[in-house]
């Protein structure tokens, strides 16, 4: 997505905490965090095996 490194680099820097919620696999979402350069800062990743119930069910955001 256009520009969301820039926002994820801009919330960052003013410490605003950053999460996200994905049906992707950990390898994944490393990889795109590492191709967005925003190591450290994602504060909480919540990905497909931490639920039972995935996406579309609200358990991966509670």
């Amino acid at each position: 997505m256009d520009g969301l490194a820039e926002l994820i680099l801009a919330l960052h820097k003013v410490g605003i905490r950053i999460g996200t919620v994905t049906s992707g696999w950990r390898e994944k979402i490393d990889s795109v965090i590492k191709l967005l350069k925003v190591d450290g800062c994602i504060s909480v990743i919540v990905e497909r095996d931490d639920v039972t119930k995935g996406k579309p069910y609200p358990d991966p955001y509670l």
